[in-house]
């Protein structure tokens, strides 16, 4: 089994509240299916997605050290075993 890169979202500037992340181009039945999110700690959280997606990895860390670009931040990892044919975007 191969393992293949599907997609990549774009940077968010803060005050964002929701994500709309696509899908790979194509997903086939029995893919599996990765979605990482990393956000600042200010008291945000990230919802599980539905349509079959679990939390794999909720993980804390860093602290920063630009004086710009200071402070913790949160990584969440989803997966979801695809039924194939999944297309468009996932709210977040």
């Amino acid at each position: 089994m191969a393992v293949l890169f599907g997609n990549v979202g774009t940077r968010i500037t803060s005050g964002t509240t929701s994500l709309s992340v696509a899908y790979p181009a194509s997903v086939g039945a029995g893919d599996m299916l990765l979605m990482a999110i990393t956000i600042k700690l200010s008291g945000g959280t990230v919802t599980t997605p539905g349509n079959g997606w679990a939390l794999l990895l909720n993980i804390a860390g860093g602290t920063g050290a630009a004086a710009a670009d200071a402070g913790t931040t949160r990584t969440y990892v989803f997966w979801k075993e695809a039924a194939g044919g999944e297309s468009g975007t996932e709210a977040v």
